[in-house]
């Protein structure tokens, strides 16, 4: 019997003071919101989420923050957030 499991954020690459996650199961919706939270940690500098590739980069400086103090600020992400996409207009 095959039990399905959420898949985690999973960090692809990092090096000092920058690391890009991919967020498993995103649909793309939600990437502001995903910007704003990840900018309220100290010490992150830019934010770059990618509804195409379902990856974040993220820029911090590492004297303020460290990858799993940022890692644990994305398994706090709700994924299913929605909102309008940046190319819709607003409604009338």
């Amino acid at each position: 019997m095959r039990v399905a499991v959420a898949e985690e954020p999973r960090v692809l690459h990092t090096i000092q003071g920058r690391v890009r996650v991919h967020l498993p199961g995103w649909s793309g919706q939600g990437k502001r919101s995903i910007e704003t939270v990840l900018r309220e940690v100290p010490g992150v500098r830019s934010i770059q989420a990618k509804p195409l590739t379902g990856n974040i980069l993220i820029h911090f400086d590492p004297l303020l923050t460290n990858e799993p103090t940022i890692l644990a600020v994305v398994r706090t992400l709700d994924l299913h957030t929605t909102e309008p996409s940046e190319e819709e207009p607003p409604p009338p």
